[in-house]
């Protein structure tokens, strides 16, 4: 019988290899693997030809992040300040928040190739500043985010080591690839004041991708835990003048005796990005919180 024992992340994945159980003949017990005999989670390779050397984990997650920085839309600017509390709130206020998330990971050997993707908005009140006729007027806004993060990378693990009493080995890794970003910003604003003023508002719409690399590691903390972390740095001007994000979770693994292995994950995802478009319109924001999510390998 086999089984393909594979650990992964919504946002990191470092996998064990797959392990062959050989079976005696139709009737008789099954032969129990020689202890001369190497296994991959000793530290033994896969069968190169062997299909059984793909696996897969596809994830589904929700975050909820609080959001800092300023937007800047055709010279007019709001600064955001909105807590993960505050999230929650506008969660739960009709519909003013919301983001869903998929993850999914491919891997041969020790490469590994992800594609993540999250996507939502937040409508928080805030305030904006303009210039009018020299002065600084102050208005009360209300601002719309939309927001489409999504990342494209291959890993390679550089070591794996086994430890004793765990079924996956602790592994470390590098991580190079690309995120795509989609900010729209919209600001309405009204006069604060006793004097009545129309509106005023503004929008942008900004697209671009950044490169990174990156770190990532899997700590077996028990046989059915394990701690993930990523983290990377990326944009040096070519999207963003400065991006970068980690991840830290904990995946608990559900007692099962199905071939696919589902899992629960627990963890704190930050994204961070300062970028400019033509002076017109800036975006500085730090996106963090905490995600939760379920998946399943195989």
């Amino acid at each position: 019988m086999r089984r393909i024992i594979l650990a992964a992340s919504g946002a990191v994945v470092l996998a064990a290899l797959p392990i062959d159980h050989p079976a005696g003949a139709q009737g008789d017990p099954a032969v129990a693997p020689s202890p001369d005999t190497p296994s991959p989670m000793d530290g033994g390779s896969a069968d190169p030809g062997d299909s059984s050397a793909w696996r897969f984990d596809g994830a589904f997650y929700a975050w909820l992040p609080g959001v800092f920085g300023r937007i800047e839309a055709h010279g007019r600017s709001a600064p955001i300040d909105l807590t993960v509390g505050d999230m929650i709130d506008l969660l739960f206020n009709q519909w003013r928040a919301l983001d869903a998330g998929a993850h999914f990971e491919a891997h041969y050997d020790r490469f590994d190739l992800l594609v993540d993707a999250i996507g939502g908005y937040v409508k928080p009140s805030t305030s904006a500043t303009v210039e009018r006729l020299g002065q600084t007027v102050r208005f009360d806004a209300r601002a719309t985010i939309h927001f489409v993060l999504a990342e494209f990378g291959l890993g390679y693990r550089v070591g794996e080591w086994s430890i004793a009493g765990r079924r996956r080995p602790m592994s470390l890794g590098l991580l190079a690839g690309a995120r795509y970003y989609h900010i729209g910003n919209d600001i309405t604003a009204t006069r604060a004041g006793p004097s009545s003023e129309r509106e005023l508002s503004a929008e942008s719409v900004v697209n671009w991708a950044d490169p990174f690399g990156g770190v990532r590691w899997e700590i077996p903390v028990l046989d059915s835990l394990a701690w993930d972390f990523r983290s990377d740095i990326g944009g040096f001007g070519a999207g963003s003048d400065l991006s970068y994000s980690l991840v830290s979770s904990f995946r608990w693994w559900l007692p099962t005796s199905w071939r696919t292995q589902p899992w629960l994950g627990l963890g704190y995802k930050l994204v961070a990005f300062d970028y400019e478009i033509s002076g017109e319109s800036a975006i500085n924001t730090q996106m963090r919180g905490p995600w939760l999510g379920a998946g399943i390998d195989f």
